[in-house]
């Protein structure tokens, strides 16, 4: 294997990387040439979901070493990676979207953090389009509600080695034992929140999240919000708050639960029925699996280490308006409104005995 470039097929790799392709073939294309120009020898596993050939064909012509997977089917992003983590031959695996950019030293800075800080999830800094930040890791309102933490700020601002609540599942490395421990993204998720429910039930277990900022990552995305992407937000949403949380926990703040969900029903109504009829899909989403759900609480709950309350300070108690909402004094408004009532009943008041 050469240091700066993929491994080839028969060695043996300390680092894997698993990127989960779509269609799209320009992107993946030069998603595996910047993994190309790493500093750290690797092998990289493109498992592929697409219904054409096109990304088979530009990986078989242009990327030979890449090992390749299709089993003609869409897992999504959560069982795609979960096929290539099950493949990967490193000790340290790190699963990569499609749309990023590594800078050459990008996995090698990921590398540093992660053996400082052994057993934790790891995550890069992520800068956007624009040349701001995308993300530093994620941040979670108490309802479930996942942001960016970060987005906008200077890249400057942030450098060194961050401790973040939740990683950003377009970058995520992690060595074998854990990601084995963690038995990977669970796949009901299929698309969007998998990251959040990972770095949750990694929270729960006692592993630490960190950002390693002094890695940067190109994230060429674009929020395009679509009554189908609505309705997969919201209904694994529910998933991570129903399998995460103690049943103790989620009484408690059902008040809090239920005036977060009537702001969110407002969000849909706003644009239109096709929004309020995807949130009507994600909530019968989650009662068609209420069985599987609390199975799936009853498992996690007797394996946790880490209690809700040590996870409380990390949750935020108050509603991005920033990101949903155009005009600035609207904004203002509601989050005046809103968030010492939200504040209040979000509050974790102690486990019972």
């Amino acid at each position: 294997m050469t240091a700066g470039g993929h491994g080839t097929r028969d060695s043996q790799p300390a680092v894997s990387v698993v990127v989960v392709a779509y269609e799209r073939p320009d992107e993946v294309a030069a998603c595996l040439k910047a993994l190309s120009a790493q500093t750290v020898a690797h092998e990289v596993i493109v498992v592929d979901n697409s219904a054409s050939d096109s990304v088979v064909e530009m990986v078989t012509r242009d990327f030979p070493p890449v090992r390749y997977l299709r089993e003609g089917q869409n897992d999504g992003y959560a069982g795609g990676n979960n096929r290539g983590l099950a493949v990967a031959r490193g000790q340290q695996i790190l699963v990569l979207n499609p749309d990023t950019l590594p800078t050459p030293d990008a996995l090698q800075r990921m590398l540093e953090t992660l053996a400082r800080h052994p057993g934790s999830l790891v995550t890069a800094k992520l800068i956007g389009s624009d040349g701001r930040v995308n993300a530093v890791g994620n941040q979670m309102h108490f309802s479930g509600l996942v942001t960016c933490c970060g987005l906008g700020d200077d890249p400057a601002c942030w450098v060194g080695d961050v401790p973040v609540f939740l990683t950003s599942g377009a970058a995520v490395l992690a060595d074998r034992e854990t990601w084995t421990t963690l038995k990977g993204f669970d796949p009901d998720f299929f698309l969007y929140m998998e990251d959040a429910d990972l770095s949750l039930r990694a929270r729960l277990m006692g592993r630490e999240i960190w950002c390693a900022a002094d890695a940067e990552i190109l994230h060429r995305y674009a929020l395009n919000m679509t009554p189908e992407k609505f309705s997969w937000l919201c209904r694994n949403r529910w998933f991570t708050v129903a399998k995460n949380f103690s049943s103790h926990t989620i009484r408690q703040r059902a008040l809090g639960l239920i005036v977060t969900e009537l702001l969110v029903l407002g969000y849909a109504m706003m644009h239109g029925p096709r929004y309020v009829s995807a949130t009507g899909r994600a909530l019968w989403a989650v009662w068609v699996r209420r069985g599987v759900l609390h199975q799936q609480r009853q498992v996690i709950q007797r394996s946790r280490t880490v209690s809700d309350q040590e996870l409380d300070p990390w949750l935020s108690h108050g509603l991005p308006y920033g990101q949903l909402v155009a005009k600035p004094w609207l904004q203002h408004l509601l989050a005046g409104v809103t968030h010492p009532i939200l504040r209040w009943m979000g509050r974790n008041r102690g486990e019972v005995a």
